[in-house]
């Protein structure tokens, strides 16, 4: 880590240059946290049992915002068109998960479903 922030190359550092060329120096732990990101929105939803259909939703979701929130405060890359393209990859998950989200509440409760105003044979 020490090579990457003095930008002393070692071979060590040459060898993983993939994992932290795109970021600054400051940032280079980011890739492990992109890649638990990942992890965690593939497998560990997964552990929830298939009938909490609406808590897997929901943790995406929290681990999508968190992840969101950490991007731009963080703003972890060099260039900023890297940045504009994850910033808005992000956002677009977040959004496909609130869509998920409502169309479970629908599938929950009808009456929930019309009273976001989907209709209320829960049919959408």
């Amino acid at each position: 880590r020490r090579a990457i922030r003095t930008r002393a190359p070692t071979s060590l550092s040459r060898a993983v240059r993939f994992l932290h060329a795109d970021y600054r120096a400051a940032s280079s732990w980011w890739e492990p946290f992109e890649m638990l990101r990942k992890l965690s929105l593939t497998g560990v939803v997964l552990l929830i049992p298939e009938s909490q259909g609406l808590g897997r939703v929901l943790i995406a979701l929290l681990i999508s915002l968190t992840y969101m929130l950490s991007l731009v405060s963080v703003q972890p890359f060099k260039k900023r068109g890297d940045e504009w393209l994850s910033l808005t990859h992000q956002v677009a998950l977040v959004l496909i998960f609130i869509a998920v989200l409502l169309l479970k509440v629908c599938e929950i409760s009808s009456e929930a479903c019309a009273e976001i105003g989907f209709g209320s044979d829960g049919d959408g």
